[in-house]
């Protein structure tokens, strides 16, 4: 195949940088003030390749997919105009399975003079965050009545109320697995009691 291929040897420096006299950012540890984008290994003997974008600025780098067709499902086959990918070496294949729990996609920060990581996406699909969660969308509130004990939810977010001075909720009917549910009192002068593993 015919391509450009650079190779560096035992260096560890940038194997590809670009510059233009209109930047100045200050950073002159292994790098140049007037580099705004390079490629370098992550580790020396090991490899990896490390995509840098320098800033005099609060932005630093970007990715920007454009595609002519849109994806709209939701499922493991999906895609969309910004894909990253994360495989496994077996056996000389680049496409080997990621082991069980195995993390996909890691968000770190330079913090306290090291590198610590924030959030993480694994190979089930579960995610994990270092910190809290601020804010939560789960759409517009609708009201629910209670009907011989029994709801069926349509979103996330209801508030419930009875048919008579007090109701026991007994079934919540509706919803998918994993679905956050938050259900709230409409009316204080109507008590709502939720049974639980009562047959």
């Amino acid at each position: 195949t015919i391509g450009l291929t650079i190779n560096q040897a035992t260096a560890d420096d940038e194997i590809f940088a670009l510059k233009s006299s209109d930047v100045a950012h200050g950073g002159t540890t292994d790098i140049e003030a007037d580099t705004f984008f390079d490629i370098i290994k992550i580790g020396g003997d090991f490899g990896g390749g490390l995509i840098r974008g320098i800033s005099e600025s609060t932005y630093g780098i970007g990715i920007h997919g454009i595609v002519t067709t849109c994806d709209t499902d939701k499922d493991t086959g999906a895609t969309a105009p910004v894909v990253l990918y994360g495989s496994k070496i077996v056996g000389g294949a680049i496409l080997g399975n990621l082991d069980a729990d195995a993390n996909i996609v890691a968000m770190r920060g330079w913090i306290g003079g090291a590198w610590s990581t924030r959030w993480i996406l694994d190979e089930d699909g579960d995610t994990w965050q270092g910190g809290a969660m601020y804010r939560l969308a789960l759409g517009p509130i609708s009201e629910l009545t209670i009907a011989g004990g029994v709801i069926t939810v349509t979103g996330s977010n209801h508030t419930v109320d009875t048919a008579n001075g007090a109701d026991d909720l007994v079934t919540i009917n509706g919803g998918i697995d994993g679905q956050i549910l938050v259900l709230r009192q409409e009316n204080a002068a109507r008590n709502v009691t939720v049974k639980d593993d009562v047959g």
